[in-house]
């Protein structure tokens, strides 16, 4: 009996949520710096985790570090992430700490080699571009480009991601020089519109969201974000068709102050005087992710050097998750010893597989059995040559983001 292995343009892809903050910039001539993150595990009485003050185990090696690299007006040039993938909840490898958090900064890593790595490409002082790449096999890579008005304002911000085929087109409409409202459009690799149909996958200790993807019909309505501003500066941004209705409140340095839902319910954002973040909460279509920081420490040009970090579990609790230690290189200052920056990055292979019914594959792994294929046919090729993101140069070569393309014939029989 044969069976026939028919794979399709991406349709799903799973985004896991995750909490994001207005970037505060740096104090000082900063040229890098590097931040490590040792993971919080709770081993108290679940009375004591809800009151913040459960005993806890401490990682002493950091799980990831991320390096960001700064141009000389501040703006990030480059970032590389580093994970420890040996990380685990042995006695040699983590620290009792009886209800508190070392103070001591650790960024010892063993793995050399960054899983994933942004580059960011300025023009007259604009960001034009962004691409994410990485050898990690969860890695989608990412590429955002943007465009400006001749006036400098903001136009367009196009996104793509790794191959799901889906592109996200954020259409800007501004008035005296600011942003009035967003048009929000996605289309797929045919370059058809598509609306989302989200639905949310509960684990453990944290919650993911699937979202598949059809082509949208005359009655969708479009997301939409529409602006008002105050004398002051500040403004608020209404979120349309976008499954909240949520209103966000920022002041007139873009930090989100508090978001009020449509029943009025309303969530509150606190900053030190320093303007970093103290308690955040981000409104999503299922559920709201919250995080607390505290314990900040501060270096001598008034940049956090470490903080603790409380997240929301999937019953609304904060619980320890996180230690963040960040160290800098100023240009008037003494650098540090990094393995950041250094190395040029080999992009690991991707696979393309392919069937004798006309069925296609791209996958960051080998999870297929299949032969390899020095030769493809025309057919194929053609197919190919249709998809964002791949190139076939004039001797053949096949590469998709800049990987090379290893060509999987599936011949499954039984």
């Amino acid at each position: 009996m044969k069976y026939s292995v028919l794979f399709a343009t991406v349709l799903t892809v799973l985004i896991t949520a995750t909490i994001s903050v207005s970037a505060q910039r740096t104090n000082g001539e900063v040229i890098t710096y590097e931040t490590a993150y040792n993971r919080v595990f709770v081993v108290g009485d679940t009375q004591g985790i809800h009151k913040l003050n459960g005993d806890t185990l401490v990682g002493n090696k950091p799980y990831s570090l991320t390096a960001v690299l700064l141009d000389t007006d501040g703006n990030p040039l480059r970032t590389e992430t580093y994970t420890d993938h040996e990380l685990s909840i042995a006695g040699e490898t983590v620290k009792w700490t009886k209800g508190k958090y070392p103070q001591t900064a650790v960024f010892d890593m063993k793995v050399k080699e960054p899983v994933e790595w942004t580059d960011y490409i300025y023009q007259d002082g604009k960001k034009i571009s962004e691409t994410t790449n990485g050898n990690s096999p969860l890695t989608q890579t990412n590429n955002i480009r943007y465009e400006y008005n001749n006036d400098g304002s903001i136009k367009t911000k196009i996104s793509s991601t790794g191959m799901s085929g889906i592109t996200e087109r954020m259409d800007y409409y501004s008035r005296n020089g600011r942003i009035d409202s967003i048009e929000i459009i996605c289309f797929n690799q045919l370059g058809v519109e598509v609306t989302a149909t989200y639905s949310k996958v509960h684990g453990a200790s944290a919650s993911s969201t699937t979202v598949s993807w059809e082509p949208a019909s005359t009655a969708v309505k479009r997301e939409k974000r529409y602006y008002r501003y105050s004398p002051d500066g500040s403004y608020r941004i209404f979120f349309k068709n976008d499954g909240t209705g949520k209103t966000e409140y920022y002041d007139s340095r873009d930090m989100l102050l508090r978001t009020v839902m449509p029943d009025g319910k309303e969530y509150r954002n606190l900053y030190n005087t320093q303007g970093d973040p103290l308690m955040i909460h981000i409104v999503e279509r299922f559920n709201v992710r919250s995080t607390r920081y505290d314990s900040y420490l501060y270096d001598d040009h008034n940049n956090w050097s470490f903080r603790r970090v409380f997240e929301s579990d999937n019953d609304g609790y904060l619980i320890p998750d996180r230690v963040e230690n960040r160290r800098y290189c100023y240009r008037d200052g003494e650098s540090y010893e990094s393995f950041a920056f250094k190395t040029e990055h080999k992009l690991e292979p991707w696979y393309i597989y392919y069937d004798m019914n006309g069925g296609l594959m791209i996958q960051h792994s080998k999870l297929f059995p299949g032969e390899e294929q020095h030769d493809i046919d025309e057919a194929v090729l053609n197919r190919l040559r249709s998809l964002p993101g791949i190139k076939i140069d004039e001797s053949g070569k096949i590469t998709i983001e800049g990987h090379h393309a290893v060509i999987i014939r599936i011949n499954m029989e039984n």
